[in-house]
């Protein structure tokens, strides 16, 4: 297991009473909190934000958030995260408080992420492993689906754009997104379909290489029930393909026309329901995702694929959270979480003569990881709230690892009404590597 780093972050805010916004965020705690009151600093990209800077994606969502640095992902088309200069591998990318399975090794692939169903994108920088476990020793960023309103909507929006003309060329990009959801009492329902194309640009005769393409397809559905147990299912399909053109010489034959073409397929399903009881609320989740990712090397001159690897990513997640108030004055967060994952990869290599077709790991890779965690949201006085929690995981490769934090935030009030909020936050993260990253081969 990969050592540890520790995190200490003060933020001091200052703002008027009149100006203290009601929105609720729950990352920072696990627990609805208003974003004014929340002792663990969140910064927050709202809808209207997305709306406001275009965006079609999450990575083009959090570009301009400070502290936040939107890089293209190494070795493949994509983007991924860094936060206050701890690089994505460590950053923790949750939908709806759940991990994704990563696009290139232990990173998330922000562009394949679409945000027309989006209500909210909190993030908190700084070492959340207490909390979220491996992986979340950069930050968190939880990315929220919104809630249906009442009734029934559709939205559609579509953009089109070209580049250039070129004989028979037509190069441009095009976007199509549409919603439709229903909201009554009992039940809710949203359906979500965004597609993306880019045909990649062709430079002029005697570049090496061109700019890649790429169609992608999201469609998200989101049904809920409502009453004394909530109910949610959340099924997501994801669909990549990109391709791009590059020469490269080959002794004894010259330069040849080369096409990298990728394919990836992503089925998600998160079903989750909660309960209240008398001063406790109980919420029960289970998330699987499986990832299909195809990449093909082809020589244009030859009437074969010369190589194509396949890989299969599963992961499947069980967690519980209890939340009790005791006294009005401790709220205690009790949880408990197994994850399972596991990876195949086989190689297929064609010549004129053969075709290869070797499994590179030699089995199926596995892991499974067993967690607990507790916080105590502590009231101590009026004005001051502290934070301590645990973590406690075992891991069937890396064996037993502890994580603590400690949280606090003094609230105080000027003569003229204005309020300062104090906050302290001191933590430790650490990160269990994936499977990918120790097993997976690039190309």
């Amino acid at each position: 297991m990969k050592k540890s780093i520790l995190f200490l972050c003060m933020a001091l805010s200052l703002f008027s009473v009149e100006k203290l916004g009601k929105m609720e965020v729950i990352t920072g705690t696990r627990t609805l909190k208003l974003l004014s009151e929340s002792p663990v600093k969140t910064e927050v990209v709202t809808a209207k934000d997305i709306e406001i800077s275009h965006a079609k994606s999450v990575d083009e969502a959090l570009r301009y958030v400070p502290g936040l640095m939107v890089k293209e992902t190494h070795g493949k088309q994509g983007s991924s995260i860094w936060i206050q200069g701890v690089n994505s591998d460590r950053v923790l990318i949750l939908l709806d408080g759940e991990p994704m399975v990563a696009s290139t090794g232990s990173t998330v692939d922000l562009s394949q992420i679409n945000v027309g169903d989006i209500s909210r994108i909190e993030i908190i920088k700084g070492a959340s492993s207490a909390l979220y476990g491996s992986k979340a020793m950069g930050g968190v960023i939880n990315i929220i689906s919104a809630e249906p309103k009442h009734g029934v909507h559709h939205k559609v929006k579509v953009e089109a754009g070209s580049y250039f003309n070129k004989g028979s060329e037509n190069l441009g990009e095009g976007f199509v997104r549409t919603s439709s959801s229903y909201k009554d009492k009992k039940s809710a329902f949203t359906l979500d379909f965004d597609y993306r194309y880019e045909s990649g640009v062709k430079l002029k005769e005697g570049y090496t290489e061109q700019l890649p393409g790429f169609t992608k397809v999201n469609l998200n559905s989101d049904l809920r029930f409502y009453g004394d147990i909530n109910f949610r299912i959340i099924p997501r399909i994801y669909s990549e393909e990109t391709s791009k053109d590059y020469t490269e010489y080959v002794p004894g034959g010259g330069n040849q026309n080369y096409e990298k073409r990728e394919d990836t397929k992503k089925y998600r399903l998160t079903i989750e329901g909660d309960t209240e009881f008398e001063n406790s609320k109980l919420k029960v989740t289970e998330t699987i995702e499986q990832y299909y990712g195809t990449s093909e090397t082809d020589n244009l001159g030859s009437s074969y694929i010369e190589q194509k690897r396949d890989a299969d990513i599963g992961f499947y997640k069980r967690e519980f959270q209890y939340d009790n108030t005791l006294n009005e004055s401790h709220v205690i967060t009790l949880g408990g979480t197994y994850v399972y994952e596991d990876l195949e990869q086989v190689n297929t290599k064609t010549s004129n003569t053969k075709i290869d077709r070797v499994n590179e790991l030699g089995k199926s890779q596995k892991r499974e990881g067993r967690e607990l965690f507790i916080q105590d949201d502590w009231f101590v006085f009026e004005d001051l709230e502290i934070i301590p929690g645990l973590r406690y995981q075992n891991d069937s490769g890396f064996g037993d690892y502890t994580a603590p934090k400690i949280a606090a935030m003094y609230s105080g009030y000027f003569d003229d009404g204005q309020r300062v909020n104090l906050r302290l936050s001191y933590g430790n993260g650490y990160k269990v590597p994936t499977l990918k990253e120790r097993y997976f081969v690039f190309d």
